[in-house]
């Protein structure tokens, strides 16, 4: 015999239907009732009842403007929008008090439905749902974010000033022929170099997460970000004693990149690199392009990746480890910035690895671009030279960079002097007549940007190249520069290719198309 199957059921229909919406409307967390065209309550139920704070029967035959009087001028407009339209008005904002709670600012999100009836007056069903609590998490968070924001840009500019001095100084050490001094200098260039790399990331994910990071895009060359990538990644690579193997195309590949950021990607991943790889490891860079799309490979034989973390190592704040005994160093940061920059760029960064002990590969796809007309990029520090000595004056309350800096270009065969303070920088100016003035901005007489200022309503300032060298990194800080007529926004520590580009520059225009490394 076959085996009977239950017959399905028909849906509720009449009555019954009638009395399942009936239970479904009036147990409904969710706030409803039907008006009229006088506002006048016909139903509500216990959830509305309860926002306004009176009881059912207390609602029935009156109107919003009796009971709830802050939010009828909102409601008359949507109901007759609701009604003239015969179309539905879903989550619109209404604010308030009522009588629940007198004196406590609301919040709810209003949806009005038209309801059409033969031959009968217009009637609106509203449902109405309270969202106080979730906009003071909004607001919350905003405010979290906030206050993080101004934190990290805090702690950025408290950990650039005593930054400057030291790498002043770790420059000065590299030219001391002494075996002792140049193993100490070794140690702290990796030591100083790290610490710039860990506050850089910070600001770069506080400006990334919150939405306050552009980029400058134009056709690069991606040989080059290649290689100025392993030019400041080599500190790592050395220390670790790691063999780096370089693939690239002899042919010029060209990307729509913003060089600046794109070279920070891939100094990432070739630090990331070092970072998981065991001393005399191996790392390879590779690149290829089909014409179309350009694939960077920063391989490695490492630590590997379990497969259900590939995924994971993109978050903020993560970092992989072989196990749970073994410590890593950083911030976790890196991986999720290459990432968010690289998608910025309208790309893909992935990750690749069979597991623990069989290393990793990171592949990053980028649109290839057509070579531009005619390419201008500048040469790299190692190949700038001052052209002639320059009179340079260095502004900043910090004695030890100003010291360790004034070393630094005496060294370098320029003509410094050196001011503590605003006014002793606008005094030293006017009788020192610089060529290039390195001009700190929290100054404690009066704020960098308003000496500038004065500066530039000096006739004889007008070829003066200022460049801002100081500890505020933010975009505001560098809109302020640009303002108050600073050719150049340089965060602290100095780099030693921005320095010698400085000074190779040839006039402000010169300067002020240098990028800040």
């Amino acid at each position: 015999m076959e085996a009977s199957h239950p017959q399905p059921q028909a849906g509720l229909s009449g009555q019954a239907l009638l009395n399942a919406l009936k239970a479904l409307v009036s147990r409904s967390p969710a706030g409803m009732c039907v008006l009229d065209g006088q506002l006048r309550y016909h139903y509500i139920n216990q959830a509305l009842a309860e926002i306004n704070g009176l009881p059912i029967e207390a609602h029935i035959g009156r109107s919003v403007r009796e009971l709830v009087p802050e939010v009828y001028h909102r409601a008359k407009d949507f109901f007759e929008h609701a009604v003239t339209s015969n179309t539905s008005l879903v989550d619109h904002l209404v604010e308030g008090e009522t009588a629940a709670q007198p004196g406590v600012r609301r919040a709810w999100l209003q949806s009005w439905y038209p309801i059409v009836v033969e031959d009968a007056a217009p009637l609106v069903a509203v449902v109405v749902r309270e969202v106080t609590e979730e906009r003071r998490l909004a607001h919350e968070l905003r405010e979290a974010a906030r206050r993080k924001d101004e934190f990290l840009a805090t702690l950025a500019h408290e950990l650039r000033n005593p930054l400057a001095p030291l790498t002043n100084v770790v420059e000065l050490l590299r030219h001391v022929d002494d075996e002792r001094v140049q193993h100490a200098h070794a140690i702290l260039k990796r030591q100083t170099t790290q610490l710039v790399r860990l506050v850089d990331d910070l600001m770069d994910a506080s400006r990334i997460a919150s939405g306050k990071i552009d980029l400058q895009r134009a056709p690069a060359r991606l040989q080059d970000i290649l290689m100025d990538a392993v030019t400041n990644a080599g500190a790592a690579l050395r220390s670790a004693q790691h063999e780096l193997n370089i693939d690239v195309p002899d042919r010029s590949v060209w990307v729509d990149a913003d060089a600046v950021r794109l070279t920070q990607v891939f100094c990432n991943l070739l630090n990331n690199a070092a970072k998981y790889t065991p001393r005399t490891g191996s790392i390879t860079l590779s690149a290829r392009t089909d014409g179309h799309t350009v694939t960077v490979e920063v391989a490695d034989t490492g630590i590997g990746i379990a497969p259900e973390k590939l995924d994971e190592i993109f978050l903020m704040f993560t970092q992989a480890t072989a196990s749970a005994t073994q410590k890593i160093d950083g911030l976790g940061i890196g991986l999720w910035l290459a990432k968010t920059l690289i998608e910025m760029h309208d790309g893909r960064l992935v990750a690749r690895s069979d597991g623990y002990g069989t290393g990793a590969t990171f592949t990053v796809r980028l649109p290839a671009v057509a070579a531009p007309a005619a390419s201008l990029r500048i040469v790299s520090a190692s190949g700038d030279a001052p052209s002639a000595r320059r009179r340079v004056l260095v502004v900043d309350d910090n004695l030890d960079s100003a010291e360790s800096l004034q070393q630094l270009l005496t060294q370098n065969g320029q003509d410094v002097r050196v001011a503590n303070s605003g006014c002793a920088a606008l005094d030293m100016a006017e009788r020192f007549r610089p060529d290039i003035i390195l001009l700190d901005i929290g100054l404690p007489d009066m704020i960098g940007w308003a000496v500038a200022a004065r500066l530039r309503n000096e006739a004889w300032s007008e070829s003066v190249i200022i460049a801002a060298l100081t500890g505020y990194g933010q975009d505001q800080h560098r809109e302020l520069s640009q303002e108050a007529g600073i050719d150049l926004h340089i965060t602290k520590p100095l780099p030693l290719a921005t320095l010698t580009r400085l000074l190779a520059a040839d006039g402000r225009p010169a300067v002020q198309a240098i990028e800040a490394v």
